[in-house]
């Protein structure tokens, strides 16, 4: 992945973050202060102190993401001592504190610095008690949690208020297939009926239902750290799955014993949103990128409940996307470690990994049309829509052009039927289809601010969904009958974070 991936925003504006140290190096959290701990409130509320200087481990500092220096002070400065800090633009500056007395050559306010560049090197100056870095990340001057940074999420779990020594995190560029998925995820379980699970602000998941009127937010409280994945295995049934922040799989379903929601920990080692698919009454299939890059399966069958995690090898840079055609046939899609992208299937036993050489630059979306037939999707990267279609036997990559700022999103009504739904590059959404030949590009113009969603009830209808500039949930329907409809604000106050 380029460094060029560094200086790109997030949907919402704030940039593509990195671990603060170079590329390869390793640091962690063991005792300094992490979210909400000690003199860690208020504007610096998610502020992190990463050990430096234990053993040897290099010192050097680095930017978080591109961006210009705004600040490099020397002295105590109130207790921050050396410290620098750079602005990335649309109101977000990370700062790095307790730094050596000499800042990297050519650091100074105005230079612009890109992902990854060496600023300086930790110390103990101002007011510190052992060598370390502080580092933070404002939005307009308040607090701004900064996850993922190189893909590594709850940093708030580890340090001195909670006891717990982190492992150690090595810096990488962040992927950028984690950082274009969408905030929400919808299915429908039958003719007339969705829903629609939303990644909220204060990082819990929220519902809302479609049945001739949309009914309101619900959902009981749960901590979330990713996007969510809604299946239904039939009518009245449907499932959501989110990553939570111990980085565990976590289940709400309905209806259940209880006749209310309710969460189940489902355990694990996951480092993406999952994707959940079902290929029939009373099964799920849940697939996620596991710690280690691997791809992680877990099944759910009346015959067994829920079985035990599967690891199915691979090299992950993306979360991946599942798809069934048929009882007993699974195919899933990722991007791997080398930016192309690649499928394994399962039917009666997992197959190898394989795919015709692209390289893509987002996470894939996949979609089945019917029984032996599978078409993927993903941003090239040039930012154009990539194709290939599965009858049989792959066909060839195809460029479906366009500009697109996002993952798609894909979707099939019925046999012979696509249908496509990305952000686009002046932030609406697009949408393209394909009825025995690709149609042009088309939507009725609505800002959107994430990657979307979409789901078909039935032959004809299609609903599409997307974070709006206001963090609400935008809506879009099209039916054969009248066409694309108006767009909704279904309120709500979606993550800044997908």
């Amino acid at each position: 992945m380029s460094a060029a991936i560094g200086d790109l925003p997030l949907a919402h504006g704030a940039p593509a973050l990195q671990l603060p140290w170079p590329t390869g190096d390793s640091h962690r959290i063991d005792g300094g202060n992490s979210y909400n701990c000690g003199d860690h409130t208020g504007s610096n509320q998610y502020a992190i102190d990463f050990q430096f200087g234990v053993d040897g481990s290099p010192l050097a500092v680095s930017a978080t993401a591109g961006g210009t220096v705004s600040i490099a002070s020397l002295g105590y400065n109130n207790g921050a001592g050396n410290y620098i800090a750079v602005d990335h633009g649309s109101g977000y500056v990370s700062r790095y504190l307790h730094l050596q007395d000499t800042f990297a050559p050519g650091i100074a306010v105005g230079v612009y610095v890109s992902q990854g560049q060496t600023l300086g090197n930790a110390d103990n100056s101002g007011f510190s008690t052992g060598t370390h870095l502080h580092f933070d990340v404002k939005s307009n001057g308040s607090a701004y949690m900064p996850e993922p940074m190189s893909g590594v999420t709850g940093f708030g779990q580890y340090g001195a208020c909670t006891g717990v020594d982190s492992p150690y995190w090595t810096s990488q560029p962040p992927v950028l297939g984690d950082l274009l998925e969408a905030c929400s995820s919808a299915d429908s379980w039958s003719s007339g009926r969705l829903d629609t699970f939303a990644w909220w602000t204060d990082n819990t998941l929220k519902h809302k239902a479609f049945s001739g009127t949309w009914q309101p937010w619900d959902m009981p409280a749960h901590g979330i750290a990713s996007a969510p994945s809604a299946v239904s295995w039939g009518p009245g049934r449907i499932d959501a799955f989110v990553r939570g922040p111990d980085n565990h799989l976590w289940q709400a379903f309905w209806p259940n014993p209880q006749n209310q929601w309710q969460w189940y920990d489902l355990g694990g080692d996951i480092s993406s949103a999952p994707s959940a698919v079902s290929w029939g009454l009373n099964r799920l299939d849940i697939f996620a990128r596991g710690s280690d890059n691997t791809l992680r399966h877990i099944a759910f069958d009346p015959a067994f409940g829920w079985g035990p995690w599967d690891y199915l090898g691979g090299s992950l840079s993306s979360a991946p996307s599942a798809v069934s055609w048929a009882p007993g046939r699974l195919d899933t899609f990722v991007q791997w470690s080398d930016g192309t992208m690649k499928h394994i299937s399962f039917s009666g036993a997992w197959g190898p990994w394989d795919m015709p050489a692209q390289t893509i630059a987002s996470a894939p979306s996949a979609a089945s049309w019917a029984s032996g037939r599978l078409d993927a999707f993903a941003r090239g990267p040039d930012g154009s829509l990539r194709h290939i279609a599965f009858s049989g036997t792959w066909g060839l990559w195809e460029n479906l052009g366009g500009t697109m700022l996002s993952s798609p999103s894909a979707v099939s009504w019925g046999s012979g039927r696509l249908d496509i739904f990305v952000r686009w590059s002046d932030n609406t959404m697009k949408h393209k289809a394909f009825a025995s030949s690709w149609q042009p590009w088309d939507m009725p113009e609505g800002t959107i601010t994430s990657a979307p969603s979409a789901v078909s009830w039935s032959s004809g209808r299609l609903d599409a969904f997307a974070r709006g500039s206001d963090n609400t949930l935008r809506h879009i329907a099209f039916d054969t009958s009248f066409g694309w409809g108006p767009w909704e604000n279904l309120a709500g106050t979606l993550s800044p974070a997908c």
